[in-house]
Parts: C-alpha cells; sequence; structure tokens
C-alpha cells in the first residue's frame, strides 16, 4: 500500500510537471486531465532518449523528480489555477474518491497477468539496470515487446527502496481517466438529462472499472484507455460546438502518436484525425505539418530502441528488413515470433497452434469461434462492432438520422479499427476500446432525442433493459469481486508492500552459450525476476558481444 502510494505519487509530480512545461511550449489550452495525458507522453518520450546511454535507475528518477519539484514551485501560480478548476460538488468527490480507493486497493494487489511472469517483470529488470542492449531480443524475444512503456514502469519501480518493483503507471492512469469520465458523465446529466450520449459515456465507466492489469505492469491497459479518451475528447469538442478551437486537436494528434509507440494496435486511432481532414473541419494540413517534429520527437527514439535491440525497424515484422547489424535477430527468428503473435490470437490452442501458421481465413476463422474462449456476451458485442459502425454510416448516406462531421469521422474509424484488430490480431482483450466503442455508437448517431420521446413507459423499459446489461457487462457479483482484492493489503496485512505474483516462482538451472552463462526457468515459463542474463529456452546458438552484458547479444549462423 505505501509503496504503491508513493511511487503513484512520484509519477504524478513528474507527469504533470511535464506535461504543464510541453503545454506552454506547445501553447495549448488543455484542461487538466489533457495535460497529465500530456505529460505522461512527454516523460515516456523523455525515458526513451534517455535510455539509448542511460539505464532507468534510481538516481534517474530522483533527478527527474527533483526538476520536476522544482518547475512546478516555480510555476506555483498557474498550479493553483489548474486546481482551481478541479474543484467539484462534495458528492462528485465522494464518487470519485470511492471508485479510485477500489481500484487503489485491487492496485495494490498480486499480479495476476501471466505474461508478467513471462516477460513484464525480466524486461524492467533489464531496463533498470542497464542501457538499452544490443540484440536484447536475441536472449528472448519477447524482451523487445512493447518496449516503450515498460520505461515508465522501471522508471517509478522504487525496486531500491522496497526491494521489488512497484507497478503504479496503470493506477495512475486509471485515476486520471476515471476523473475525467465522471466528471463528463455529471455534466451531460446536469445539462441534459439521461439522453442516449450519457449511457454511451456511463457504459464506457463501467467497462475502464471492470478492466483487469491495475496490479500489473501489462501494457494492454494503457493502449486501451489512451484510445477512448482521444475519441472522447473529441467528441467533446465538436459536441461542446468548439469547432473553433480545434487546435486542441493538436494535442490529441500528439497523443496518438504516443499510442503507436505503447502498442502497435493503437494505430487506427490515428485515422479519425485523416477523416476529419479530409471532410474539412479540422484546424488544416498546415497546422498538422507543424505537429511533425513533436510527433518524431515520440517515434523516434521508440524506433530506435526496436533497431538496437533486435536489428528491425519494427519487432517482430520481418516485412521491412532495413539493417545488416552483427547483433540482427536472424529472420527465421522474427518470422516464428510473428507467428506466434498472429496465429496464437487466431487458434489459441497448444496442439493446433502450427497447424494453422499460413492458412487463409476459411480454416482458422472456425477454429478461433470454437476455441477463442469468448463468452457469448462478447461475440455479441463483437458483432455489434462490426455491423453497427456501417449501419451508421449507411443511414447517414440515406439521411435516415442527420449527418455530423465528427460522427462521421468516428465510424470510419471503427470500421478500420475493427478490420485491423481482426486481421493483425483477433483476441477480444487487445481490441476491446475499438469493439465496445463500436457496439455502441448507435447511442451517439441516432438522434439525441430518441430517448425523450419514447414516453413513460418506454424509457422504463429501457432503462431496465440497459441496467441489465450493464450489469451483465460488468459481472458484478462476489466471486469476480474477490479477485480484485487478491494478495492486497485487506488481504494479507502487509503494509508496505504485498506479493507481487500469484504464481510459484520457478526453479533455475544454469547453461552455457558460446562465450558465458545464461539462466532458464524449470519448467519454461518465463524469467520471473531472477538474476540476469536469463532465457526461458536454452539456445547453444547464443554468444556475448563483448565482456559486459551491456555489449549484448548475437547468435551465430
Amino acid at each position: 500500500m505505501l509503496a504503491l502510494l508513493t511511487s503513484s505519487f512520484v509519477l504524478f509530480i513528474m507527469i504533470l510537471a511535464m506535461g504543464k512545461a510541453f503545454s506552454k511550449l506547445m501553447k495549448f489550452q488543455a484542461s487538466l486531465p489533457d495535460v497529465l495525458f500530456l505529460g505522461l507522453a512527454a516523460l515516456n518520450t523523455a525515458c526513451a532518449w534517455f535510455s539509448l546511454a542511460l539505464p532507468m535507475a534510481f538516481w534517474l528518477m530522483l533527478v527527474l523528480l527533483a526538476c520536476s519539484a522544482v518547475y512546478l514551485v516555480v510555476s506555483a501560480q498557474g498550479m493553483r489555477g489548474s486546481w482551481s478548476r478541479v474543484k467539484s460538488p462534495s458528492l462528485f468527490t465522494v464518487a470519485l474518491l470511492v471508485v479510485v480507493g477500489i481500484a487503489f486497493a485491487a492496485a495494490s494487489g498480486r499480479a495476476t497477468n501471466f505474461d508478467t511472469l513471462l516477460y513484464h517483470l525480466p524486461t524492467i529488470k533489464w531496463y533498470e539496470t542497464y542501457p538499452v542492449v544490443p540484440g536484447l531480443a536475441n536472449l528472448d524475444g519477447p524482451l523487445a515487446y512493447n518496449q516503450n512503456v515498460f520505461l515508465l514502469f522501471s522508471l517509478t519501480s522504487f525496486r531500491k527502496v522496497f526491494g521489488g518493483e512497484v507497478f503504479s503507471v496503470n493506477f495512475v492512469v486509471f485515476a486520471i481517466f476515471m476523473s475525467y469520465l465522471m466528471r463528463r458523465i455529471r455534466d451531460i446529466y446536469q445539462r441534459e438529462g439521461v439522453t442516449l450520449v450519457w449511457f454511451f459515456y456511463l457504459s464506457l465507466a463501467i467497462l475502464v472499472i471492470r478492466m483487469p492489469n491495475l496490479s500489473a505492469p501489462s501494457p494492454d491497459f494503457l493502449s486501451q484507455i489512451l484510445p477512448i479518451y482521444i475519441i472522447l475528447r473529441i467528441l467533446d469538442l465538436f459536441m461542446e460546438g468548439e469547432v473553433a478551437k480545434m487546435r486542441d486537436l493538436h494535442l490529441l494528434f500528439v497523443l496518438a502518436c504516443y499510442c503507436i509507440t505503447v502498442k502497435l494496435t493503437s494505430a487506427p486511432i490515428l485515422v479519425m484525425f485523416l477523416v476529419i481532414e479530409i471532410m474539412k473541419v479540422g484546424p488544416g494540413i498546415w497546422s498538422y505539418l507543424q505537429m511533425i517534429p513533436a510527433a518524431l520527437l515520440i517515434i523516434v527514439p521508440w524506433l530506435t530502441r526496436y533497431v538496437i535491440m533486435t536489428g528491425w525497424l519494427v519487432y517482430p515484422f520481418p516485412q521491412v528488413d532495413l539493417f545488416s547489424f552483427d547483433w540482427k535477430v536472424p529472420f527465421m527468428d522474427v518470422v516464428a515470433r510473428k507467428n506466434a503473435v498472429t496465429v496464437w490470437a487466431r487458434v489459441p490452442v497448444t496442439g493446433l497452434f502450427k497447424q494453422y501458421i499460413g492458412k487463409g481465413i476459411w480454416e482458422w476463422f472456425p477454429v478461433w469461434m470454437k476455441y477463442g474462449k469468448n463468452t457469448p456476451f462478447q461475440q455479441l458485442l463483437m458483432a455489434m462492432g462490426f455491423l453497427f459502425p456501417i449501419a451508421g454510416l449507411l443511414a447517414m448516406w440515406a439521411r435516415w438520422v442527420p449527418r455530423r462531421s465528427h460522427l462521421t469521422a468516428l465510424l470510419i474509424t471503427c470500421v478500420i479499427g475493427m478490420q485491423f484488430w481482426f486481421w493483425s490480431s483477433p483476441s477480444y482483450r487487445l481490441g476491446i476500446s475499438i469493439i465496445v466503442i463500436s457496439a455502441l455508437s448507435p447511442l451517439l448517431w441516432l438522434p439525441h432525442g430518441t430517448y425523450g420521446s419514447l414516453g413513460r413507459f418506454g424509457r422504463i423499459s429501457l432503462l431496465h433493459a440497459y441496467v441489465i446489461l450493464c450489469l451483465y457487462m460488468s459481472n458484478i457479483n462476489f466471486n469476480s469481486l474477490r479477485p480484485l482484492f487478491d494478495g492486497t493489503f485487506l488481504e494479507t496485512g502487509q503494509f508496505v508492500m504485498q506479493p507481487r505474483m500469484k504464481y510459484k516462482k520457478p526453479a533455475f538451472l544454469k547453461a552455457k552459450g558460446r562465450n558465458f552463462e545464461y539462466y532458464h526457468p524449470v519448467p519454461d515459463i518465463g524469467c520471473y525476476d531472477f538474476d540476469l542474463p536469463c532465457t526461458p529456452t536454452p539456445d547453444s546458438t547464443l554468444m556475448m558481444r563483448g565482456p559486459t552484458l551491456r555489449e549484448g547479444f548475437r547468435k551465430v549462423q
């Protein structure tokens, strides 16, 4: 508990300072949630640049924290202005504190994501100990997955203080997002009452509250929250009639570029900006070109890290082969890793995995439907996600519903996003944000007065149906709430820091590479947080490129 509170407070101070500084530099008139998310992107980008020469060590965190604190003190007047804007009625404050408090308890518990055992913890430990290591992916391919956001987890881990990593990033993101979303729900209700748009925002709040990984250093949470936030902020600007303030779109465009570095599956969010520009309701193409330096500032260190760790521009995609470094991951290894990423999402069955490599949709789709482990409700949401955006576009084209530029942009983004998710990695947890927004899109493109015009009986019937739907979607029952508190201070009584993993730590053996020794787990389930270097599977072709681990690894062909 104390560990999570400390790490969260430090992270908040750093992103607040970074966000205010970057907003001032770019002349953004941003709300506090905008500032904090922008600060998160700026801090992560700074870490990416620093990591080219420095580890994400405790001393670096202290330096960044000191600089952030000094900046906030110097700009104290501006900060007081920011806090004055977040004053809220007491009922709203209490509701927000309850939601964030429950999330805090959940975030302080054990990490239940199996990937944390598999590669999250080893990745964080490498980043804490060394700058970016050439050929690190030769040791274990997943060490180069989603590598950008793990820098934040490493920077705020507090291993030196508490003897183990603290994972506060997802909790802080949750708190920022819920403070924005709950305020938005309140404002819509106060202005318009219960409308379809109000239902849309409320549904997303229920979805986010039930999202997993608050206690784990998983990039899945951030990669789902940021696109939702960007879409909602764009809708805010248009629905509030603030089209004249479209410079705010620049800030959201910068956040969208950052989304890509968190996880490539977030890339379709950029489509929304493209459609808005094509429809000529945005700030103009020249103004977006002015944002290119900021976009490059974010993307260049992320791509540079990929090149250094793997020898490939983006790993594991062998289609772009530009380099010939000695640490380059062999081509066949990259192909095998790509197959593991794509085919496993389509056919998540160990015994059938190899049979469906390179197979077309008619072969893998029936297996995905049978073994995809999707509940009937999730299958319904996916079907609605595919159909409703197309139905909305057709309804607008036929003028059955009013044409609105921002909704057209959203629906086109949903159509492309659903296709991108389905063909790249059709796992429900990897596409939950675009699936739910697409499935709920009729709440936005149907006339806003529909709910009010239904009559008393119709409104009561719809409200009851919606409550039942939300309860089913949130799966609120005793058994579903218990995992939220698994291993928390409420269960263990450990006030400072709770056990990090619910899985048993594996045993480790030593193996020999060509010129060094490394550890591997028995059974082969991941390196946990064992001593470096460690690889899940022994490989006799591995060798170090120099006398220390800092020089990296390569494979003897």
